[in-house]
């Protein structure tokens, strides 16, 4: 059985830490911390990934298409979109991002600390322009979304039997 998720997603690297998505304080308490700032620190590690990825990738008016890729390659699909939803519920009081893309951030479960009240979400913050940000945000996820329609698509044609009969059997059959 194909596993469509994963196939979707980039193969995770054995050495990409995974994201640890409870409070410092729940860490704590289940001798995790150590998880927690590991984490955090490929976070904050992430969000300069991007700013920089914009940074090199703004000609002043557009993004390069594949700006993204350097940091998917870097610290995976998952992170990169943690780390933009973040950013984005973070800055939803901003209206120069799109209602499409905050909607969109909404649905990813990133915890505040009730004991920093928070803080630690503002440092994987990203900092570039939200104008320009933005349209990273929506170029990532168009093309992402591109990719998932040409797995699945590709998944579908594997997993349909064919109608063609084999060429050995074509003038037999009738």
């Amino acid at each position: 059985k194909i596993d469509v998720f994963s196939c979707f997603f980039e193969r995770r690297d054995d050495n990409m830490t995974p994201i640890y998505t409870e409070t410092a304080a729940y860490a704590k308490s289940v001798g995790e911390l150590d998880l927690y700032r590991v984490s955090l620190h490929e976070n904050k590690n992430c969000k300069n990934a991007i700013d920089k990825a914009i940074s090199e990738n703004f000609d002043g008016f557009r993004l390069k298409k594949d700006c993204y890729k350097p940091v998917i390659e870097q610290f995976g699909q998952e992170r990169m979109l943690y780390v933009l939803a973040n950013t984005l519920q973070l800055r939803g009081w901003d209206g120069r991002f799109s209602r499409d893309n905050k909607a969109w951030a909404e649905h990813f479960s990133i915890p505040g600390d009730p004991a920093t009240g928070g803080e630690h979400r503002f440092l994987f913050q990203c900092e570039s322009h939200p104008t320009v940000l933005d349209g990273f945000i929506s170029l990532t996820r168009r093309e992402l979304e591109k990719q998932k329609s040409s797995v699945l698509g590709a998944l579908k044609s594997a997993a349909s039997p064919s109608r063609d009969l084999p060429q050995s059997r074509k003038g037999i059959e009738r």
